[in-house]
């Protein structure tokens, strides 16, 4: 007798969710922080893992009070956005100040195409430190997305990196956006992705 094996349901990620991963690389290591800014950027901006993955200093630039980023190259949109991530340093949650932070703690150089945001992160003599100049592999992403979703107490069975994305769409959809709108904010070629 052969066994189907059935998929456990995938969960999505809300606001809290989003928080406490701020919280816990903050409390945290470097390694936290790694995988936390993916999945806050996915949050915010409805982005894909491959999409922050991806990311460059090249892809960032600083302004007064917002960074603007591109993204090269998207699945549904091969052209690329971009997108602005506001910075307001009086509010504890601020992605774009969680953005700023981590630009600093990891080394990463903005402007510089060989800066990444995905960087290496090596343990030498005790201490744990980033190179920013050597992109790790995407699959060392999402095992690091992994073990922070356990580090939070959750079940990282029941949830996948699109967890951000779906999360933030089901956020938007409370927040009184249309289906036509959360589909352009999330770059979907169809709207039965919605």
């Amino acid at each position: 007798l052969l066994r189907r094996k059935v998929a456990k349901p995938r969960m999505t990620f809300n606001k809290g969710h989003i928080m406490t991963f701020m919280d816990t690389a903050r409390a945290g290591t470097i390694l936290d922080w790694r995988a936390a800014l993916p999945m806050v950027l996915c949050f915010q901006q409805l982005l894909r893992g491959a999409e922050c993955f991806g990311l460059t200093g090249a892809n960032v630039t600083s302004h007064l009070d917002y960074f603007m980023v591109e993204v090269a190259e998207a699945k549904n949109n091969p052209e690329g956005f971009s997108f602005k991530v506001p910075i307001d340093f009086s509010r504890t949650h601020c992605v774009g100040t969680f953005l700023a932070d981590y630009i600093v703690k990891m080394g990463v150089v903005l402007g510089d195409p060989a800066s990444y945001f995905a960087c290496k992160v090596s343990k030498v003599r005790g201490i744990t430190r980033s190179t920013a100049s050597v992109k790790v592999a995407n699959s060392t992403m999402r095992a690091g997305c992994k073990r922070l979703i356990e580090a939070v107490g959750l079940d990282s069975t029941r949830y996948a990196s699109y967890s951000c994305k779906r999360g933030a769409a089901l956020a938007a959809m409370d927040a009184g956006l249309t289906h036509i709108q959360i589909q352009d904010l999330g770059r979907w070629a169809s709207s039965s992705m919605v």
